[in-house]
C-alpha cells in the first residue's frame, strides 16, 4: 500500500500554445477551484507573454513551467546563499540601530540635566523659599492689623457711656410708636368710611330695596326671563310674580290693544 504524503504546493502550468489551447485555464469553474485550494498554488501557464485568469487567482504566477520548477525547487547553494545575504543584513542592522541608540545614550547622558541636576533645582528652589517667605507675610500682616482694629474698637468702647445711646434709641422708638398709632387709625377712618359709600352703593342697587317700596318684578314660568312689555303678556300664559317677601304664580287672561296700554292687566291670582 503506498503511502500519500502531504502536498507543500501545487504548479498549474502548461508550455506554450494558441489562444484555444490556453483557453481552458480560462473557464470560471478552473478559476474558483485554483483560488479555493488550500495548498499554494503556482501558475505557469504558456510562455511569459500569455496570460491567462488562473494567473491572476494563483497565489503566485511563474513566466514558464520551467521558472516554477525553479521557484518551488530552488538549488540548496542558492537558498543557503540566500540565508547568508539576509543574515548578514540583519546583523548590519541590528549593529547599526545598537550603534545609533548607544550614540543617543551618550548624547543624553552628556547633557547639563544629568551633569549637574542640582544647577536644574536651583531656580525652583529659590523660587520656593520666595514664595514662603511672602505667604508668611500674607499670613501675618492680616493678623497685626486684625488685632490693631480690634484694640482700637476696645479702646472706643471703653470711653462709649452705653446708657446714653440707649436713652436716645428708647426715645426714638417711643416716637416712632406714637406716630404708627396715629397712621394706623387714619388710616383705619378712611377704609370705614370707603366701606360705608360701598356698602350704601350696593343697598341703592339691590333689588330688594326696590321691591320693599311696593315694586314686582314679574318673570316668565320659569322665571328665567324678565317680562316687561304687554306684547309678552299673552292670554292664557303662565307667570310668576317676585313680590317682597316671596313668590306668586299666575295666569294671564287678557291684555289690551295698543289703545288700552294705559289700562292695567286683569289678573286671575
Amino acid at each position: 500500500m503506498a503511502i500519500i504524503r502531504a502536498v507543500d504546493v501545487i504548479i498549474v502550468g502548461r508550455g506554450g500554445g494558441s489562444l484555444e489551447e490556453l483557453w481552458p485555464f480560462n473557464e470560471e469553474e478552473v478559476a474558483r477551484a485554483v483560488a479555493r485550494s488550500p495548498i499554494p498554488i503556482v501558475s505557469a501557464v504558456g510562455h511569459e507573454t500569455d496570460v491567462t485568469i488562473c494567473d491572476y487567482v494563483a497565489d503566485v504566477r511563474a513566466a514558464t513551467p520551467t521558472a516554477a520548477a525553479e521557484l518551488v525547487a530552488p538549488h540548496y547553494r542558492d537558498l543557503q546563499l540566500q540565508l547568508s545575504q539576509t543574515l548578514a543584513r540583519s546583523q548590519a542592522a541590528v549593529a547599526a540601530k545598537v550603534q545609533l541608540y548607544r550614540k543617543t545614550l551618550q548624547q543624553i547622558e552628556n547633557r547639563p540635566l544629568f551633569r549637574f541636576p542640582e544647577r536644574l533645582l536651583m531656580p525652583q528652589r529659590q523660587a520656593v523659599d520666595f514664595l514662603e517667605g511672602r505667604l508668611r507675610e500674607s499670613f501675618r500682616r492680616p493678623t497685626v492689623q486684625a488685632r490693631r482694629r480690634l484694640d482700637d474698637l476696645e479702646r472706643r468702647l471703653l470711653r462709649t457711656d452705653l446708657r446714653h445711646f440707649l436713652g436716645d434709641y428708647r426715645h426714638c422708638i417711643e416716637r416712632l410708636e406714637s406716630r404708627l398709632g396715629q397712621v394706623l387709625q387714619a388710616r383705619i377712618g378712611r377704609s370705614q368710611a370707603d366701606l360705608d359709600r360701598t356698602i350704601a352703593a350696593l343697598e341703592a342697587l339691590n333689588p330688594l330695596a326696590v321691591l320693599r317700596r311696593g315694586y314686582s318684578l314679574v318673570l316668565d314660568q320659569a322665571g328665567d326671563q324678565v317680562l316687561a312689555s304687554v306684547e309678552q303678556f299673552t292670554p292664557g300664559r303662565r307667570i310668576q310674580i317676585q313680590v317682597v317677601d316671596g313668590m306668586v304664580e299666575a295666569e294671564v287672561k287678557r291684555h289690551g290693544d295698543g289703545r288700552e296700554r294705559s289700562e292695567q292687566i286683569r289678573l286671575d291670582i
